[in-house]
């Protein structure tokens, strides 16, 4: 079997796609709006497995060509188009034009236009296109507007204006969220035709205008040739860090910012609202601050070599700050766990129970300063196992994205401690994500929330190309939106014994796109949660949970980024 997710043609695939288009024709005869917005989601599902297909010929064939193509006098031209003209000969290309038509017709239908503005406004830099964020490392010396082709990385980089992504993205993902930090400009669309129009302005100056109901790219007069690239560094208010010798196991309730981190207390608190019995939260533990110290101190040449290396960080260009950053992780992956603590989260958890180990540093989750994404997570863990997963999570304080991303908003290195927050993993058959305050229109008496079939990776990585389900919920009258119904490929599920693992989903048998009715209803039911939630911790925020049955589940809760004034 082959592998989509490598760009390829999965048959289950196809599929799942025929189960939907014949499942949802019926409902055509007389469409409605939430019947033209289920079929746009699986004709996009369609295009999307075309272009797969496209790029899949074009990476088996391309460079042979050319190489071929050279030895033999060939003009470039005639070789560029080799490969072109296999894929135009295929029915396959026939099904991406129709695919492209019928999503024109579709969005003329709902009114709808061709790209997504996750984040409004208006700024000015010169063009550039990129494949993907993590190949921009070093920043930008001007401001910048990117003509970025896959969101692959979370770090936006230094000098980085406004971004348009030549695909779909949760508004909720990681990305999203650190874009409404930095007040990035962040739109979105898949549209080729759009693209197209803005592509001959690369290397030149332009002003990016970003409304939800209009987005303009068009030649600026220069004035960026003066300015200097965006400083994306800030004042960022860490609460105090308490670090006690012979580090401990936390029960979740004791967990709070001081000794485990934010994401940690979070947790606890809403362990503690679920009470209420209104929603219902993971078993969890907190292993504090300073666990990670003293396993290096127990070993005293790492030790010394950790602390001399990060005496080096300070004031490190990029090359050698990336260079440190990974000798620091080989380092703390090169530390013991002592094992009091595997013991203590085996006998809380008992056998056979799979957890999710989590970051929880004091440089994540605060009012000014989001940190997603930055640190690791880690699924599927068995309890007797947990060690390695602690040291993923330990070594995750020198990811590179971390490291960076502390470099551009001028967090001192030296200064973030890493906590861990480890909860039971739940067998989701959906997981959220909820903006407590509507960050589309700023409304707080909307919340806004993003769905996904399966484990909550393939809503907040952005890396899985699709939508999820979209549901704006008015918390006043309980009126539920539908703005997008899912279309992701593929789904990351529980497989007992064995961790998560990717499966193909057909939504003619997901009951969220088949009953328009079970769809608000969910959507109303988590909007309520959220609003109490918001309320109880007194600001609006970004919480993350998952559907178990007819359970609602909330894990994480953090204060949301990019809102204008408090909660109303």
């Amino acid at each position: 079997m082959t592998n989509l997710r490598l760009g390829q043609i999965e048959p289950e695939e196809c599929r799942a796609l025929e189960s939907e288009l014949r499942a949802w024709s019926a409902a055509l005869k007389q469409p409605g709006r939430e019947e033209l917005l289920r079929i746009k989601a699986t004709v996009e599902r369609g295009r999307r497995l075309a272009e797969n297909y496209s790029a899949h010929v074009l990476s088996l064939f391309a460079s042979e060509a050319k190489t071929l193509g050279r030895a033999l006098g060939i003009e470039e031209n005639a070789i560029r188009t080799f490969c072109e003209a296999d894929i135009r000969a295929h029915l396959i290309f026939q099904v991406s034009k129709l695919c492209s038509s019928l999503l024109r017709r579709l969005r003329a239908e709902l009114k709808l236009p061709p790209w997504d503005v996750l984040v409004t406004g208006q700024a000015e830099g010169v063009l550039q296109a990129v494949r993907q964020l993590n190949g921009t490392k070093d920043g930008f010396q001007k401001p910048a507007i990117l003509l970025l082709e896959r969101a692959s990385g979370e770090e936006i980089p230094g000098g980085v204006a406004g971004i348009l992504l030549a695909h779909d993205l949760p508004h909720l993902s990681h990305l999203a969220v650190r874009a409404r930090q930095a007040g990035t400009i962040l739109v979105c669309t898949d549209e080729p035709s759009f693209f197209g129009t803005i592509k001959p302005l690369k290397g030149q100056s332009v002003l990016l205008k970003a409304t939800a109901e209009k987005v303009e790219c068009v030649p600026s007069k220069g004035a960026t040739e003066r300015a200097p690239a965006k400083s994306s560094k800030q004042r960022v208010a860490f609460p105090a860090v308490q670090v006690e010798s012979g580090a401990a196991v936390l029960p979740l309730e004791k967990a709070v910012p001081e000794r485990t981190g934010a994401k940690a207390a979070g947790a606890a608190r809403l362990a503690q609202l679920a009470q209420k019995g209104r929603f219902k939260t993971a078993a969890g533990l907190a292993l504090t601050f300073g666990a990670m110290e003293e396993a290096l101190a127990a070993n005293p040449g790492l030790n010394q070599q950790y602390h001399e290396l990060l005496s080096k960080t300070a004031d490190a260009k990029v090359e050698d700050l990336l260079a440190r950053a990974e000798s620091l992780r080989e380092i703390i992956q090169r530390s013991e766990v002592p094992q009091k603590i595997i013991s203590q989260i085996s006998g809380h958890f008992g056998a056979g129970k799979q957890l999710m180990v989590r970051s929880s540093a004091n440089a994540e989750d605060l009012p000014e300063l989001a940190g997603a994404g930055l640190y690791e997570s880690v699924a599927g863990v068995q309890p007797d196992h947990a060690a390695a997963a602690i040291k993923q999570v330990w070594a995750s304080v020198w990811s590179a994205r971390a490291a960076l991303s502390r470099q551009q908003t001028g967090v001192p290195h030296e200064r973030v401690r890493m906590a861990v927050l480890i909860q039971e993993m739940l067998p989701a058959d959906f997981s959220f994500v909820l903006h407590t305050t509507n960050p589309i229109n700023q409304s707080k008496d909307e919340v806004y929330a993003e769905l996904a079939v399966g484990l909550g990776e393939t809503l907040v990585s952005g890396a899985e190309r699709g939508n999820p389900y979209r549901l704006v919920c008015n918390t006043k009258t309980g009126e539920t939106t539908v703005w997008a119904f899912a279309n992701f490929s593929h789904a990351l599920v529980a497989a007992p014994g064995n961790g998560p693992a990717w499966k193909s989903v057909d939504y003619s048998q997901v009951g969220l796109s088949a009953d328009f009715a079970q769809l608000k209803r969910v959507g109303k039911r988590i909007a309520e949660i959220g609003r109490f939630v918001a309320d109880a911790f007194g600001a609006p925020l970004d919480i993350e949970g998952a559907i178990v049955g007819e359970d609602v589940y909330l894990v994480q809760a953090r204060p949301q980024q990019g809102v204008r004034g408090g909660l109303a």
